[in-house]
């Protein structure tokens, strides 16, 4: 049990660098008004929260239940910070 935990842990250390990446690419594009970045911020997420999980589940180390609580537990942890942060 504690290999797969383990496993989970380090898929989603990769998938957090993997969406500030992102987040430092959507920043520094230029192409995108504020408003634009601002909304691709926090969707972006998403897809690395889905990587990072998915594979535990396949692999079945992980019970579909979770990876749900998971990722609403995530989402709603980024919804906050963002919604609560202020612009500097």
């Amino acid at each position: 049990m504690a290999s797969s935990s383990s496993f989970i842990i380090v898929l989603l250390v990769v998938a957090l660098i993997g969406w500030l990446a992102t987040v430092q690419w959507i920043r520094t594009h230029e192409r995108f008004s504020d408003r634009i970045k601002r909304l691709l911020v926090l969707p972006a997420w998403f897809p690395w929260m889905g990587a990072a999980l998915g594979v535990p589940v396949m692999r079945g180390d992980m019970p579909l239940g979770d990876f749900g609580k998971a990722i609403a537990s995530f989402v709603v942890g980024l919804g906050v910070f963002w919604l609560t942060r202020r612009e500097a």
